[in-house]
């Protein structure tokens, strides 16, 4: 259910929300020499702090809002050590951008990353935060979506929306299943809210 991406660029390879995945380091090592690990946001914590120790390279943590970050995440951020804090603005070659809560990451690509705010599902359409949590996972620990408040669902659809139409984003790399790739315009001009 967790969903890590690779860049290989000229300046070294930058994992981003990388999970723990055996082989990982040394595979990704073939390809080129390690540069950092990117975070989306705080609660994808994942394999950062392996990755980073072993690799001997720096984690990029968006800033956040400390309600946003689930107990247990707030703990392995902690556990990180030492990390750069981004805010809106350039990060290792990605255009950050304040998305809801947390941040988004424009590749070079025009790909871009949210985190958890947004992602496609297997028939390819984009499900926003809260509603692809309310059809995907059910129950505790998380706060279900009848918890958060309709101003902010319509607020964070229309903020998406604004985000890929001014930065021409042709792709979403999603923290969770699933991507779109090479037509999120056309899909997110067909956007139209769930009812939960």
């Amino acid at each position: 259910m967790m969903v890590g991406h690779l860049f290989v660029r000229e300046s070294g390879i930058v994992f981003i929300d990388p999970p723990i995945v055996p082989g990982l380091l040394e595979a990704a090592h073939r390809l080129g020499k390690f540069e950092a690990v990117l975070l989306t946001e705080q609660n994808h914590t994942r394999g950062a702090r392996f990755i980073a120790k072993r690799a001997g390279i720096p984690v990029y943590l968006p800033e956040s809002i400390p309600e946003a970050v689930e107990p247990s995440e707030a703990e392995s951020v902690r556990q990180i050590g030492d990390f750069e804090v981004y805010k809106a603005g350039n990060v290792l070659g990605f255009q950050a951008y304040k998305f809801g809560e947390d941040y988004a990451l424009l590749s070079e690509g025009k790909e871009i990353l949210v985190g958890d705010n947004a992602r496609g599902d297997a028939k390819g359409s984009v499900l926003i935060w809260p509603e692809w949590f309310k059809m995907y996972t059910p129950g505790p620990p998380y706060p279900m979506p009848e918890d958060i408040s309709k101003e902010f669902r319509d607020s964070l659809r229309k903020q998406f929306k604004d985000l890929v139409k001014n930065t021409g984003a042709i792709s979403l790399l999603a923290g969770h299943p699933y991507d779109i790739v090479g037509n999120l315009q056309k899909k997110v001009s067909e956007l139209t809210r769930i009812s939960l």
